[in-house]
């Protein structure tokens, strides 16, 4: 009888091993690392203009946590065991941040804060309409911008979107080139700037 409750121990053992084995484990993204510092050549103190970074709307089924696939021309699907460990909304300010003021010498970026004080600064609000990855393999990144100088000026309304093929299976190059599409939304922002008289 001991040797049966013995063997009986261990297989059940063996089982819960089994099942831990197979458990999948959650993993979370972030698009801004801690040590991805924007690397400038123009101090901060040098920045004329100051672009405040007021507003990021995402639609409903990019505000969850999860990470979220196109399956279908009308089908959207959230992964299972993928997250963004921040906001997404948070990670996206941080990125356009450091890449604004990568690309212009005259900006310095702050996010969810200031105020009109002078005609040099100016804020931007995002809105975008999507920013996840395909089943058939692409990237997805659109949506628009509003640029205000003032108060009292009407804003540069902007649309912006890209389209490329994931380079490699996998979540992780999901992320990496999510994160590339924001260069060329800062691109445009910079852009817009330079060529119309908002901030100036």
């Amino acid at each position: 009888m001991k040797t049966r409750k013995n063997i009986s121990l261990v297989l059940g053992a063996l089982i819960l091993g089994a099942c831990a084995s197979n458990v999948v484990q959650d993993t979370y993204y972030s698009l801004s690392p801690g040590n991805s510092e924007y690397q400038a050549s123009t101090t901060d103190a040098q920045r004329k203009i100051r672009l405040t970074i007021a507003h990021i709307t995402l639609p409903k089924f990019l505000q969850k946590q999860n990470l979220v696939m196109q399956s279908g021309a009308h089908t959207l699907v959230a992964a299972r065991h993928h997250f963004w460990a921040e906001p997404l909304e948070d990670g996206i300010a941080k990125v356009l941040a450091q890449e604004i003021m990568q690309a212009s010498s005259h900006l310095q970026v702050e996010r969810n804060f200031g105020r009109w004080t002078s005609k040099s600064i100016c804020s931007i609000r995002l809105e975008f309409d999507a920013f996840h990855p395909t089943e058939a393999g692409q990237i997805l990144t659109s949506g628009r911008f509003w640029l205000q100088g003032g108060e009292n000026e009407s804003p540069v309304i902007q649309s912006f979107s890209s389209k490329e093929d994931l380079q490699q299976d996998g979540y992780s190059q999901v992320v990496v080139q999510l994160r590339s599409s924001l260069q060329h939304v800062a691109t445009g922002i910079v852009t817009s700037i330079e060529q119309s008289r908002t901030c100036k």
